[in-house]
């Protein structure tokens, strides 16, 4: 199973300009099996992975990067 575990999305990440959906579907056609969204300080909740997970019929795991 190949899962990145550290992404970025626009517009909670000032350095991607894809949006989640974008993301989830880039990520996809490379052949992973799943995402975690870490997003500069926003905090994905499990209903917002769930939600996107089933959407796309892609494992989301939420996640955040705390910019220190």
């Amino acid at each position: 199973m190949l899962i990145d575990l550290h992404t970025h999305s626009y517009p909670h990440s000032d350095d991607s300009f894809m949006s989640v959906d974008e993301l989830i579907e880039a990520s996809k056609s490379k052949g992973l099996d799943g995402i975690c969204l870490t997003d500069h300080d926003n905090f994905w909740t499990g209903e917002q992975a769930a939600g996107l997970s089933k959407k796309h019929d892609f494992l989301v795991i939420p996640g955040c990067e705390i910019n220190t």
